[in-house]
């Protein structure tokens, strides 16, 4: 995937009620179609593609006025493991992700960034929360915990941040959640030879009092915006 350049990061959700979709039943699904389409493992027909995803920012979310996702395919998709969730990201240079409900046939829209790549969307293993992560050309990556939105709640409940600018060819990889307790999340920064240089465990809750000092800028309004004192 191609380096995709960062701006502003919303945290967003899509009609309280969810969109409806035609959805199937909960099951292991694949990306077919030059990852335009999901698909249901045994089934022949698509699951969903990507001209039946929403092209626009919820209108009750600040956005550039002509803002349209080019939805070409999804980047990724990511099951949850109770089997009942995929999380995917899509859009070209202006990148989305969203949730997908398979039991209860809704989607929701999760974030969006302009000229924003996202990386990646992992699911706890209760499947309560979400962390996913992005970077762009400050050569900052980010990475978001949130709580999995239920069907009538109407945006994803932020619950903590981190993030770091990578130099030299540093690389985030992602360990995952630590158990018991679906509480954590775990994750390296090494150089380009891939030596470590820390590992790191993200609780649910950010803790304003011992923010490391490049994150002391950052505020978080309660409409879930992510901006620093300088925007």
């Amino acid at each position: 995937m191609t380096k995709a350049k960062y701006g502003v990061i919303l945290i967003a959700m899509i009609l309280s009620a969810g969109a409806l979709l035609a959805f199937n039943e909960p099951g292991d699904f694949i990306l077919v179609d030059n990852n335009r389409a999901i698909q249901m493992l045994g089934k022949t027909n698509p699951f969903i593609s990507t001209n039946q995803l929403p092209d626009t920012v919820p209108p009750y979310f600040p956005h550039p006025k002509d803002l349209r996702f080019k939805n070409e395919k999804f980047h990724f998709i990511t099951i949850s493991p109770s089997g009942e969730l995929i999380g995917f990201a899509s859009g070209e240079e202006n990148q989305w992700i969203g949730l997908m409900n398979v039991k209860e046939k809704y989607l929701k829209f999760l974030a969006w960034g302009m000229r924003t790549e996202f990386l990646d969307l992992t699911f706890s293993p209760n499947s309560k929360y979400i962390s996913y992560t992005f970077h762009g050309p400050d050569h900052r990556t980010k990475l978001m915990i949130i709580e999995t939105p239920g069907r009538d709640v109407a945006k994803p409940k932020p619950l903590n941040t981190w993030f770091k600018t990578m130099r030299n060819g540093e690389q985030f990889e992602p360990i995952g959640w630590v158990q018991p307790g679906d509480t954590t999340f775990s994750f390296t920064v090494s150089d380009s030879t891939g030596k470590l240089i820390e590992k790191i465990d993200l609780p649910l809750h950010i803790d304003w009092n011992n923010l490391p000092e490049q994150m002391r800028k950052e505020r978080r309004k309660p409409s879930g915006v992510i901006k620093t004192d300088d925007q």
